[in-house]
């Protein structure tokens, strides 16, 4: 469950464990995203593929 201030709140995966691989880009922000620069302004793209633990008939589409 998120805690206060955590809104809002995004869960992909019931385990960490079930992650196999992890890539990361930075790059400098260029412009600000409200009225001016914040030293903690963040621009996040978020790029999931995902796929079944498990293959079963009700799945199979995912594959």
């Amino acid at each position: 469950m998120p805690d206060a201030g955590e809104d809002p709140f995004y869960c992909l995966l019931e385990d960490d464990r079930l992650i196999n691989n992890l890539a990361i880009e930075t790059d400098t922000l260029l412009e600000p995203l409200g009225d001016s620069f914040d030293v903690n302004d963040a621009r996040l793209i978020i790029s999931v593929r995902v796929w079944p633990y498990r293959v079963g008939i009700d799945n199979l589409d995912l594959i």
